[in-house]
């Protein structure tokens, strides 16, 4: 192996050399530009990419004009549907689906399951779910691969 010295001066970009050099150790400092020093940039990997879809989902601030819309809230490490039904200051209040097995969910009764949530609960904006019966619904192939890569 050549590669001896390996300095990271920000996430993306590594400077290395084939030998180690310690002319400015006292100062602190660790690039300097002896013995050809060489510099790779660094590719953003696949779950870098995967993470990056989830913000096309989010929008940055949810507003009045979400009300009515269906959204996937994050609560105890769990992810529920639901319509969003009022939002007032960086929070929203959720009208959530209860959780029976794996992408299957239903409409609580007698009581409804409405909760308040920050705005940082809410992991994506997503369409209505699918009816399975008359009393399951679900959510579409592409919402579903979401949450799972989250969880």
């Amino acid at each position: 192996m050549r590669i001896h010295q390996v300095i990271s001066s920000c996430k993306d970009k590594i400077h290395y050399r084939d030998i180690t050099c310690v002319c400015q150790r006292e100062e602190g400092l660790t690039n300097c530009p002896c013995f050809d020093v060489k510099e790779a940039i660094l590719q953003p990997d696949e779950e870098t990419h995967r993470k990056g879809a989830i913000t096309a989902w989010q929008p940055e601030v949810i507003t009045g004009d979400h009300v009515g819309r269906w959204c996937v809230v994050k609560y105890d490490h769990d992810y529920y549907p639901g319509i969003i039904t009022k939002v007032e200051d960086g929070n929203i209040e959720v009208n959530c689906l209860h959780k029976k097995g794996i992408n299957k969910y239903y409409w609580p009764s007698p009581r409804k399951d409405i909760s308040w949530y920050d705005d940082s609960q809410v992991l994506c904006l997503t369409e209505e779910p699918n009816a399975v019966n008359k009393r399951y619904l679900q959510l579409s192939p592409t919402t579903w691969r979401l949450i799972e890569e989250q969880m």
